[in-house]
C-alpha cells in the first residue's frame, strides 16, 4: 500500500519536514523522505522502508529535528 493512501496526514508531515529543511540533505533519511514524496512508499527497497519506518516516520509524527 502506498504511504499516501495509508496515512495522508503522515505523507503531508513528511513533505513539511522536507519543505522546512528539518532533515539534513545528504543523509539517508533525507533521501528516503524525498523518494517517498516523489514515488510513494511502495517504491522503496526493504532497506529504505526500514529507514523510513525507523527514522522518517517517527520524526514526522513527533515534529522533532533529526539529521
Amino acid at each position: 500500500m502506498d504511504l499516501r493512501e495509508f496515512d495522508n496526514q503522515l505523507y503531508e508531515r513528511i513533505q513539511t519536514l522536507l519543505l522546512r529543511r528539518e532533515l539534513s540533505e545528504g543523509t539517508a533519511a533525507f533521501s528516503v523522505a524525498t523518494k517517498v514524496i516523489r514515488a510513494g512508499f511502495d517504491s522503496l527497497t526493504w532497506k529504505q522502508k526500514f529507514i523510513c519506518l525507523g527514522r522518517v516516520v517517527p520524526l514526522a509524527r513527533s515534529g522533532s529535528r533529526l539529521g
